[in-house]
């Protein structure tokens, strides 16, 4: 580690954005290495989120010198790139390379000399996310407080003629800041130097963190956990005890770091979003929140694959040893988190059991799929340890450190092909092998067979004796008001909702509405809370309201914006419509445990509960930040508590997002209850223990012993009715469930339709959005030009103007002002040209860049009217510029219809030409 500054004491993830291309490229090496770079790095304009970096490349030679990015356009952002030697200004051109980094190529300076470049650098890049704004991550970020970055968002290099041989860098720090960082170098005048043939793969996995920082180091001095001293002081103490005590117990058990390991560890940007950094072997630096277990999972996955990076990294990907070692890291870290407290280690292998169930180990080139191999790795290495216990062999903790008493190198090669009996080795073959063995669930010896629930007894015809009781059931809608209207036959929306249940709750059977829960927006790919989505969560509930709907357990997505988003929704609730929770407390706020329906005979009680280990939404680091304020117990004891003593007065019901186990949980404390019911299909379908014996499409019902157990998974696609007959004593003598499909048959209700247009109306006139680019980026990197319309087009391209007119594509605008949709910017985002991009779409002002216009598919064109020469604009767009609107939720288009959807809007090259086609998303 190199630290710079006065002070004493001073102190993720880039998948995606060209990282694992940029460091294999520098390994291969591009020419023999040659001259040495010097960087001054100044931070001292870290309020404005600026780094200015010069630059001195010794030897440039005769030859023009190329400097590359090794990172998409998204990571590192240039301003005011200059070049000059012996004081003369050299001209640069700027460019793509093939794999979009950026480059620069500088000619050649007249009588030698060193090369000097000067640039901005801009390190706060945010992580897009389609049509929606950010998405709550931020890949580096830098203020005058505090900072986080990779190397890579502000260094540039010479590849041509040569890469450096060796690199200096020195720091400016903000006054009263340090600069802390991942190197290991030497010099002790706040500057880095590398030496060596890989100097530049070394710079670029360099961390670097500035700010007035905290420090805690192991025992051995091979591991230091730097904290910001804007964290919180508990928080920031408790992280740097936990960080140092991990990192010692991963060095116990898989050896120590080489070289020594820095964990650099911030707060969250102003804006809530996570900062992080992609892991490198010499640290890790990321946003320090108050959510414990995803956070600190990925944080010791890093820190030991960091400390294994050596023996892994000349493995094959077929090799068992490697798999191994690969999940080693997360296996110990989910014990540590067990001795720790934060999560016990069956919770955590019943979760990865559970997400990799359907695993296709074959599947491995997405980075999801990897991580998911570990997760399935580690259950195999638990059901081994214990085997290898039974068999006298010592648990693998064991083994671990007493190999490591005797070498500095775990022996898995030796053990798995020598050392184990030959029947766990085989077992242990094939749970790692291409098309795994299936092995039990955690903790299990034999996977045992789900439960079958019988279907409960049909309503009796004679009703004599008999109450009946109808339940009209919603989950999981997200706020959705209706649907986007972009494919065909779309189900759901508020105004088919309450359609139906206006007619159905004034019917002649005793009824009320429920929902389960999630009933405010949640979108995975965008978490953060903006004036939209306030708006929406306020509109959603009151026109649940209007509905009929009594009440809604608070879910996961209720929940997922932190405990003021949840104060404000029960302040402002509708009249006549609660937020339940019997397990949910929040300091200062108090839910209503339970709904009581007396307007039936017998009432009816119902307790709202929740279960956070059910979580099955994404983002499940944020999810865990926004609970951690709360105090949340187990559902069955505070179902037992709501619902104790209330049978003998009516019907009780537990309902909300409850998996299989919570459900038998409850089930156990509060045996005597009437209707379980809940919306977690998810972990149904990947936690197989209890199963239906007449599933349907929409919802399933079935008897557990006396309970009647009801699973939604209708989503904001269907209502559900669940009919119920009971006894003048409240037992259950029937029941029976109806699909109600919100298709297109059924009409708005006209006060719903009435309040959707204003709604829209506001959003109109609010068009002035500060969310990022998310449409068009793909094509203005490959570009770096701006918009300027379809009008700029066609004095060149008449022809090619004239076919576009006859598509859908020229009048995608319109159908937005028939839906009245154009101030909805999950909708107008795929209906415009050029989407919050520089010269792009920015209000319903823009009127010149309606529609999808030449520039959506083709790129912004402004240097292409300036100069029409090839290399100016795309010809034939990629797949991916298609899909970014083209997605599943708002087409039909898939990759088997693919070239269909792409005959529509091609223009013909000449008359009998084929055109050409890109090849499809999936190809």
């Amino acid at each position: 580690m190199r630290r710079f500054g006065k002070d004493p004491g001073a102190r993720g993830r880039l998948e995606g954005f060209g990282a694992v291309a940029a460091l294999s490229i520098l390994a291969s090496g591009c020419a023999a290495p040659g001259p040495t770079a010097s960087f001054t790095v100044d931070l001292r304009r870290s309020a404005e989120g600026v780094v200015a970096v010069s630059a001195e490349f010794s030897e440039p030679g005769p030859s023009p010198v190329v400097l590359s990015s090794f990172v998409q356009p998204d990571v590192l952002r240039i301003d005011g790139i200059r070049a000059r030697a012996g004081g003369r200004p050299l001209v640069i051109e700027a460019s793509n390379d093939a794999k979009g980094f950026l480059r620069w190529q500088v000619s050649p300076p007249e009588g030698g000399g060193p090369l000097e470049i000067e640039y901005e650098a801009r390190p706060g890049v945010v992580e897009m996310a389609k049509m929606s704004g950010p998405s709550g991550y931020r890949i580096g970020y830098l203020d005058s407080t505090f900072g986080l970055f990779g190397a890579r968002q502000i260094f540039v290099l010479p590849t041509e003629p040569r890469l450096p041989a060796k690199i200096r860098v020195r720091f400016e720090a903000p006054p009263g800041r340090q600069v802390v960082t991942t190197w290991s170098g030497t010099g002790g005048d706040g500057t880095l130097a590398l030496d060596g043939h890989d100097v530049s793969r070394r710079l670029l996995e360099g961390i670097i963190g500035v700010g007035r920082f905290e420090t805690a180091r192991s025992s051995s001095g091979t591991f230091a956990a730097h904290a910001v001293a804007e964290l919180p002081e508990s928080l920031r103490q408790s992280a740097l005890r936990r960080a140092v005590s991990l990192g010692e117990f991963l060095s116990d058990r898989l050896g120590p770091p080489d070289p020594r390991y820095n964990l650099i560890l911030v707060p969250k940007s102003p804006d809530g979003a996570t900062i992080t950094v992609t892991p490198a072997t010499g640290g890790f630096g990321t946003s320090l929140g108050p959510g414990l277990p995803t956070r600190w999972l990925t944080i010791g996955r890093a820190i030991g694959q960091a400390y294994l990076s050596g023996w892994i990294k000349d493995l094959p990907e077929s090799n068992p040893e490697r798999r191994i070692l690969e999940a080693m890291p997360t296996y110990f870290t989910a014990d540590f988190s067990d001795r720790d407290g934060w999560r016990s280690k069956r919770a955590w292998l019943d979760l990865f059991y559970t997400r990799t169930a359907d695993l296709d180990l074959e599947e491995w080139r997405y980075p999801i799929e990897t991580v998911r191999r570990e997760w399935r790795t580690v259950v195999a290495l638990d059901h081994l340890s214990r085997e290898m216990t039974e068999h006298g062999l010592g648990s693998l903790e064991e083994l671990c450190r007493r190999t490591l008493g005797r070498s500095h190198r775990l022996p898995w090669d030796r053990f798995v092909n020598r050392d184990l009996p030959p029947d766990l080795r085989t077992r242990l073959q094939g749970w790692l092998s291409p098309n795994p063995h299936a092995f039990p669930p955690p903790g299990r010896p034999d996977q045992p067979e789900a439960r079958v629930l019988p279907p409960p007894p049909p309503i009796p015809r004679s009703a004599r004796g008999l109450q009946r009781i109808d339940i009209y059931m919603g989950a999981r809608t997200f706020g959705l008001l209706e649907q986007c209207g972009c494919k065909a036959n779309q189900q759901g929306g508020m105004a088919r909702r309450a359609t139906v249940l206006k007619q159905r709750l004034r019917g002649g059977v005793q009824a009320f509405a429920l929902e389960l829960g999630d009933a405010v927006p949640w979108n995975q790919n965008a978490p953060g809370l903006d004036s939209q989505k306030v708006a929406d969560s306020d509109l959603a509930l009151s026109l649940l309201a209007h509905a009929g709907v009594r009440a809604s357990v608070v879910g996961h997505a209720e929940l997922s914006y932190g405990p003021e988003f949840l104060a404000q929704r029960v302040a402002r609730l509708p009249p006549g419509f609660e937020l339940i929770s019997a397990n949910i407390g929040v300091p200062g706020l108090r839910l209503s445990p339970v709904l009581k329906v007396r307007s039936t005979r017998p009432s009816v009680t119902v307790a709202g509960l929740l279960a956070p280990e059910s979580y099955d939404l994404g983002r499940s680091l944020e999810f865990e930040d926004a609970i951690a304020p709360m105090a949340i117990s187990e559902p069955a004891a505070a179902a037992a508590r709501a619902l104790r003593g209330l049978k003998g007065g009516g019907l009780t019901v537990a309902a909300g997002p409850l998996g299989p186990e919570p459900v038998l949980e409850v089930h156990k404390a509060v045996p005597d209850l009437t209707l379980i019911a809940t919306s977690n299909y998810y972990n149904f379908d990947e936690q197989p223990i209890l199963a239906f014996e007449r599933p349907s499409s929409y919802a399933s019902i079935g008897m557990l012993d006396d309970t009647l157990l009801v699973l939604l998974h209708s989503d904001v696609y269907a209502l559900i009715r669940v009919g119920l007959a009971v006894d003048e004593r409240g037992r259950l003598a029937g029941a029976e469930l109806e699909a109600i499909p919100l298709g297109e048959s059924v009409p708005d209700d006209p006060i719903v339709r009435r309040r959707l247009n204003e709604h829209y109306d506001r959003l109109a006139k609010e068009a002035g959005l500060t969310d990022r680019p998310p449409i068009g980026g793909l094509l203005r990197r490959r570009l770096d030009a701006t918009y300027v319309g379809a009008s700029a087009c066609s004095p060149c391209h008449a022809a090619q103007e004239a076919q576009w007119k006859g598509t859908s594509h020229a009048s995608a605008f319109a159908t937005l002002l028939e839906r009245n949709r154009q101030g909805v910017p999950g909708c107008y985002a795929c209906h415009v040209t050029g989407y919050r991009q520089p010269g792009g779409y920015h209000s319903i002002a823009d009127l010149g860049l309606r529609h999808i216009q030449c520039e959506a598919c083709h790129g912004p064109g402004s240097r292409h009217v300036a100069s029409p020469e090839k290399g100016s604009i795309v010809r034939v767009p990629a797949a991916a510029v298609c899909t970014e609107c083209h997605s599943s939720e708002h087409s039909d288009m898939n990759d088997g219809n693919f070239d269909t959807y792409w005959a529509r809007i091609v223009h013909q090259k000449a008359a009998g030409e084929a055109p050409r086609v890109p090849a499809a998303p999936g190809r």
